[in-house]
Parts: structure tokens; C-alpha cells; sequence
């Protein structure tokens, strides 16, 4: 799901599918209204919504105060109640175990009794200031910044993994960065237990997903060399006016689909060779996200290596543009390359761990730092 504490476009100055019309005050009252009963005195402004949860902010719970309610639709036949709470459950294992959760998104409360939304399960948390998607994206962030938001994320996935657990859904999305600069992981809906290099099917977002289809500790190492890819990218001067870094050639686009990302993310949606895809509609869930996603589990070592081979170009072409655009010794970009590639390895076996991804990204930030 994506948690973001502000409704903005990922795309500056692009509206998204989900983003209010003119009046979003009024058809957002208009939309809790209709789906909880709302009990007088709450007062709620939607942020954000994903398959199994709302995002709302909660004015008379207090300041920076939003609340997480369950998806419900067509009258309250369809309810994702029992899905938010078994992500609870899943938060407070992790939170019970976990040696040091400083990056991870693991506070929250339950709320009773009439600060509950329409008496539905409903969990209170402290607002972001942004999602890393929109962070990114605002420009303000030094390259020397992303490299510690790359940092602070891997810390959180090591600590997750030390649990013996993958994440499932790696994304921007969901990353929340706070007003000190803090940077947590959330949403646990897709994340399980797994033993050893087994992995269960992967249920995530197909922009991030491993070529081997499988929900898993190497899946979750690949989803976040892409997700590095991406902060890294909005550097300033890496992409064009188009939001593309390597624009996909005809021959390899994929028909009728034009990615509503940018960057990497754009690139793996458009091109044919990948099974990525960013539709969130319900119509398109089905006809283009199920199709897909068996077919991930049936992927051929052919495919497996033209896709490690197009992320190696993609890779080579941002470190190189890296070098150029904003100082970056080269011997650092290539070191750089190095670990991007390691990372997103098409075959898992050969991919890093979390802790060693953090230890040479560490090395490169020193350098980075006795450079500036």
C-alpha cells in the first residue's frame, strides 16, 4: 500500500489517478461519510488509501495525529478489517523482537471506544512529514542526503531480516521520512516469516518485484537496489524534462502502456522485457496484474538475464552521469555500480545480504563525505 501523509502527486506538478478533483475537501468528507458512520465531533481529511487500508488525518486526536481505517466498499460487504489487523499483529511481533526498530514504522495504538471510525478497528500513528517517493522528489535533498536515506533504509531491512523476515513490498511509498530526517520503513501487510533461502509467492508491487516471483529475503535485496536507483536518481540533472533517465526504444516498449512513474520505475513499467506494471485499479488488477504475476514464477533464465542485463545499462548510465553531473570521483561511481548491480544479481543466490549492502554503501558515503 502506499502511506503517504500528504496527498501529492508522485510526478511534480502531475495530479495522480487518486488525487482529489477541484473540491477535495468536499468529496472527501463526502467519502467517509458514505462508507463510516461518523460519529459527531471526529472530524477526518483522507490522505491516502491503498488495497487494505485508509489514511486519515485526525485532527481531534490531537496535533500530527492519523489514523489507519479499513478499506471498505459497496456498502460495507467488502472490508479489509481483518487485514489491518493482522498487519497489527505482525507490527507487534516484529516490535517484540526486533533488536533495534529505530527504522521501522512499529508505533502505534490501537484507539477504543469512540475514537474508533464507525467502530471499525482502527489504529492511531504520528504523521509523516512525507513519503520517501515525494521526498525525493521535492529536489531539496543532497545527493550526500540520499545516500544517508539509502543508509537508513537498509539499517531498518537488516534489522527486519535479522527476524528471519522479508518485507514483500519494497517501494518509496513505503518509506516515511519525518521532520527530523528520520527515516522508517512501513507497511508489514505482505511481510513474513521465512526459513532460510525459501521464499513464499510474491504478493507486492510488480515495479519492484524479484525476476524469481518469490516473496523473500534476496527478493526484498533486489526490490531495494531499485529502490536506491530511485532515490539516487532524482539528484538534480540526472533525469530529463520527461522523467527518464534511458528512454525505452520503440521496438522494446511495451504496447499501449505508458508508465506513470519516472525513472526506473518508469523504464521497468514501459519496457516489454520486464513483467513490471503500476495500474492500481481494480479493472486492472485483473486483467493485467494477475496474467503477470504467474507468469513471474515461470520467468526463463533468458528473460531473467536480459532484464540483470538492461538494469546493468541503466545502472552504468546513472553512475556515469553521477560522475559527471555533480563531482562524483569516478572510482566512487564505479563502486557504486558495483553494489547496485550486486544487489539487483538475477540470481538470488549471488545477491548480498542486507548487512553487507550497508557496509559497502557506508564506505561510500565516507567517501562521498571526505570529497565535499
Amino acid at each position: 500500500m502506499t502511506i503517504n501523509p500528504s496527498v501529492q502527486s508522485s510526478v511534480p506538478g502531475q495530479a495522480r489517478e487518486d488525487e482529489a478533483p477541484a473540491r477535495p475537501g468536499f468529496w472527501r468528507k463526502a467519502l467517509i461519510r458514505r462508507r463510516y458512520n461518523v460519529t459527531l465531533g471526529q472530524t477526518f481529511m483522507l490522505l491516502d488509501r491503498g488495497s487494505d487500508k485508509l489514511v486519515l488525518r485526525a485532527p481531534h486526536l490531537g496535533d500530527r495525529k492519523v489514523i489507519y481505517a479499513p478499506v471498505r466498499k459497496w456498502g460495507g460487504i467488502y472490508s479489509r478489517e481483518s487485514a489491518l489487523k493482522q498487519e497489527y499483529r505482525k507490527i507487534q511481533a516484529i516490535k517484540g523482537s526486533v533488536r533495534d526498530g529505530s527504522h521501522l514504522a512499529l508505533e502505534m495504538t490501537p484507539l477504543a471506544g469512540r475514537d474508533r471510525i464507525s467502530n471499525h478497528f482502527t489504529l492511531e500513528v504520528t504523521e509523516a512529514r512525507a513519503n520517501l517517493e515525494k521526498e525525493i522528489c521535492s529536489k531539496e535533498p543532497t545527493f550526500a542526503v540520499r545516500l544517508g536515506y539509502c543508509q537508513q533504509f537498509l539499517n531498518g531491512l537488516m534489522n527486519l531480516h535479522r527476524l528471519g523476515m522479508a518485507h514483500g513490498d519494497i517501494k518509496p511509498e513505503n518509506c516515511l521520512v519525518y521532520d527530523d530526517g528520520l527515516l522508517k520503513i512501513a507497511d508489514f501487510g505482505k511481510t513474513a516469516a521465512v526459513s532460510g533461502g525459501a521464499g513464499k509467492m510474491y504478493k507486492g508491487n510488480l515495479r519492484f518485484c524479484p525476476p524469481e516471483g518469490l516473496l523473500s529475503i534476496k527478493g526484498d535485496i533486489y526490490g531495494s537496489a531499485l529502490l536506491m536507483i530511485r532515490v539516487l536518481e532524482e539528484t538534480p540533472g540526472i533525469l530529463d524534462d520527461q522523467g527518464q533517465l534511458l528512454p525505452v526504444p520503440d521496438k522494446d516498449r511495451e504496447s499501449s502502456i505508458t508508465g506513470m512513474g519516472r525513472g526506473i520505475e518508469k523504464y521497468v513499467v514501459e519496457h516489454r522485457r520486464f513483467i513490471a506494471l503500476d495500474s492500481q485499479t481494480l479493472g486492472g488488477k485483473i486483467t493485467r496484474r494477475l496474467p503477470r504475476q504467474m507468469k513471474l514464477a515461470h520467468l526463463s533464465n533468458k528473460r531473467r538475464k536480459e532484464q540483470q542485463e538492461l538494469l546493468s545499462q541503466y545502472i552504468d548510465a546513472l553512475c556515469e552521469k553521477l560522475v559527471c553531473q555533480i563531482d562524483l570521483p569516478k572510482a566512487t561511481g564505479d563502486r557504486l555500480g558495483l553494489l547496485l548491480k550486486n544487489m539487483a544479481a538475477g540470481n538470488p543466490v549471488r545477491r548480498m545480504t542486507a548487512a553487507q549492502a550497508l557496509d559497502r554503501l557506508t564506505s561510500i558515503v565516507q567517501d562521498v563525505a571526505k570529497n565535499t
